[in-house]
């Protein structure tokens, strides 16, 4: 089952590279943005449902979507600091249900960091991504302040995939595996930075898939479920660039799960961690989504999300 698993991700990144150039043939970037409705609407009467609409009139800001995700974040970092990680799986389902289906806003990470990148390489006009430039701002301030747990907390393609994972309840990628997997993510984040420069777009699995009408997305996110099924959170842990890019914002974040007191080296935190972030209490800040499960598995409770505040720690000694 381990080695399907690895080949059925080996595929999924095969299929995002090769599937995309022989069906958009570099197509410019800024066209294929317009013509799949990524949250950029060229008139009034259009579909699309971002955040920001440019009208012949100029820009209009929609309120409501920028405000479910802040609002939701000031709720994720409310109940984080609280320590009510029990909330945390009703806080993902309310991020389906809201961003998802009744304020859709694109949370495509590919197309988010693909437009980002466009703006600074001036591959995209400022107004046109202004949409999703607003998005990244708000989620970077935040994870700046109380570290990456948008993603462990709010994202809704996250959330999916931690919601079908629950419903088996399978690993079948040990430890080492999810260690070695990890660095696909770099790969990732510039071969959406290559693509932006070669004005390519590549699509990516979203919560939002209906409103693409592209098959090629549709297949994507199923093809995610179908693997999140049996690994925790793929996408999220191997190949997700925004994720990473907020990762280094997280650790000089200073708020954040932290060890503030002695250590047995029981490991109990490693083995409750499913993204392999912790280990004998060592954190890795890359890989770290403050989901909590390290904190309410520590018999000590000596993990603890808080500020960065020097504390001296102390080992047991041996006896």
């Amino acid at each position: 089952m381990r080695r399907l698993t690895l080949a059925i991700l080996l595929v999924l990144v095969l299929g995002l590279v090769g599937t995309t150039l022989a069906e958009y043939q570099y197509a410019p970037l800024k066209n294929v943005l317009s013509t799949h409705n990524s949250c950029v609407a060229t008139s009034p009467s259009s579909e699309c449902k971002g955040a920001v609409t440019v009208t012949d009139h100029g820009i209009s800001i929609d309120y409501a979507r920028i405000g479910a995700i802040v609002g939701l974040l000031i709720i994720g970092a409310y109940l984080l600091k609280k320590g009510m990680y029990k909330y945390r799986v009703w806080l993902l389902i309310a991020s389906v249900v809201i961003l998802g289906f009744i304020l859709p806003t694109c949370t495509c990470d590919f197309v988010l960091m693909q437009t980002v990148f466009g703006i600074l390489l001036g591959k995209v006009a400022l107004m046109a991504g202004l949409s999703l430039l607003i998005l990244f701002l708000v989620i970077s301030a935040f994870t700046l302040v109380f570290g990456r747990y948008y993603c462990g907390w709010i994202c809704p393609l996250g959330a999916v995939q931690e919601l079908a994972n629950k419903l088996t309840r399978i690993e079948v990628l040990s430890y080492k595996w999810k260690r070695r997997l990890r660095w696909i993510r770099p790969v990732m984040l510039v071969l959406a930075f290559l693509a932006v420069a070669v004005e390519v777009w590549i699509p990516g699995p979203t919560i939002n898939w209906y409103k693409y009408k592209h098959p090629l997305i549709l297949g994507l996110t199923l093809a995610l479920i179908a693997i999140s099924l049996f690994t925790y959170r793929p996408w999220c842990n191997y190949f997700c660039p925004f994720g990473y890019f907020l990762s280094f914002l997280h650790r000089i974040a200073p708020y954040r799960i932290r060890l503030v007191g002695e250590c047995k080296k029981c490991n109990l935190c490693g083995e409750a961690c499913k993204n392999a972030a912790m280990y004998n209490g060592k954190i890795d800040e890359s890989l770290c989504i403050e989901c909590g499960d390290c904190v309410n598995a520590c018999p000590l409770k000596s993990l603890r999300y808080s500020r960065n505040i020097k504390i001296e720690l102390k080992t047991p000694e041996k006896r």
